[in-house]
């Protein structure tokens, strides 16, 4: 059954926001929204349409990031965000984090597995960001309980999921392995199906798996904490997995690391940060998928090394949220310009105005 969610469309004035819609209607609120950016270890995916976005879960300076998160949509050359609270958690997902999310169909999006409570969670849900509502899928999958699985979509109707931790047990930190088997999710089928595949990456979580107009491109991530850190490339298509190499012993190529934000347009992948033996990273590299090859945008500044962030392509836009910076948790929202990454005024805002 669908949830009732609340939604509230906000203004910011004089740092209280009028609230115009949901269950108080016409009242004033007070709505701390750095809060929906300030997350680590959430999901942050644009829809297949590219007309929206939503942030949801992961974890904050207070724990769990909370039953509010955001909706983005277009608005000009910037963005209109309406905050969502779900208020039936029987018929939602839960407060989770370090679950798998991706687009399916033109305006929604799957988010499976996590972990909440210290034990792994197995449930796949898909919301509606148009009608705000959510509901539960794939109830007669056999997938196994997880924690870091990544997922990316390979068209409008299926996505691919690989890697992350996985158990059969309900128990709180429970007995796990890392998850060898590549898993197909069909909209039409309404199942996820381990894929029979011969070659696969090395089993490994916090990596990135984006979407682009060649396959589905998988980067990096790690193993037993630092003792195993990746700088791999792989391309999935036709259910099929190919390893990518460097054209040249000299060829540019990321230090291998993890916890990394990364999104895609299709024919570039940008990616930032993430945790390597050298430390946390702050540099900006760019996939060309005509040319299958790695380019260093930027070096490191000093003030932009994050992990547990992430990124979404939206509005012709790389945005990038959240994440841990030194030890705070990040507020900012940046976006890529083509050279750098520039704050954004990111959030529930007025137009100008001239007397207030």
């Amino acid at each position: 059954m669908p949830m009732s969610v609340v939604v509230c469309t906000v203004v910011a004035i004089c740092g209280t926001f009028l609230h115009v819609g949901g269950s108080r209607p016409n009242g004033w609120q007070t709505f701390k929204y750095e809060y929906l950016n300030r997350r680590i270890n959430f999901g942050f995916e644009s829809t297949n349409d590219g007309s929206l976005a939503m942030a949801y879960g992961g974890l904050n300076n207070h724990g769990y990031a909370g039953v509010h998160f955001p909706v983005l949509s277009h608005n000009g050359p910037g963005f209109r965000m309406e905050v969502v609270s779900t208020t039936n958690s029987s018929s939602s997902p839960m407060q989770m984090f370090s679950f798998g999310m991706a687009p399916i169909q033109l305006d929604e999006m799957l988010i499976t597995g996590g972990s909440y409570d210290f034990a792994f969670l197995n449930s796949t849900w898909i919301f509606n960001l148009r009608k705000k509502t959510w509901r539960q899928v794939a109830l007669g999958s056999s997938l196994p309980r997880m924690k870091y699985p990544v997922v990316a979509k390979i068209n409008t109707t299926h996505l691919v999921m690989f890697g992350g931790q996985s158990t059969w047990s309900t128990l709180k930190r429970p007995v796990s392995k890392y998850e060898t088997r590549t898993w197909l999710y069909s909209h039409p089928d309404d199942s996820w199906t381990p894929l029979q595949i011969h070659v696969s990456p090395p089993p490994r979580e916090k990596h990135s798996l984006v979407w682009t107009k060649r396959g589905v491109l998988l980067f990096g991530g790690n193993m037993n904490g630092e003792k195993v850190i990746y700088n791999d490339t792989w391309l999935f298509t036709n259910n099929t997995w190919h390893e990518i190499y460097p054209a040249h012993p000299l060829s540019p190529w990321p230090e291998g690391r993890y916890e990394m934000s990364m999104a895609s347009n299709g024919t570039h992948a940008l990616m930032h940060g993430g945790a390597a033996k050298s430390g946390i990273m702050g540099d900006t590299w760019v996939f060309t998928v005509e040319s299958m090859s790695w380019a260093r945008l930027t070096m490191p500044p000093s003030g932009d090394k994050s992990v547990m962030g992430s990124m979404i392509y939206l509005n012709s836009k790389f945005l990038r949220m959240g994440g841990m910076v030194r030890t705070q948790i990040a507020n900012q929202v940046r976006v890529w310009n083509g050279r750098t990454w520039e704050l954004t005024n990111f959030g529930p805002r007025p137009d100008a105005l001239k007397k207030h």
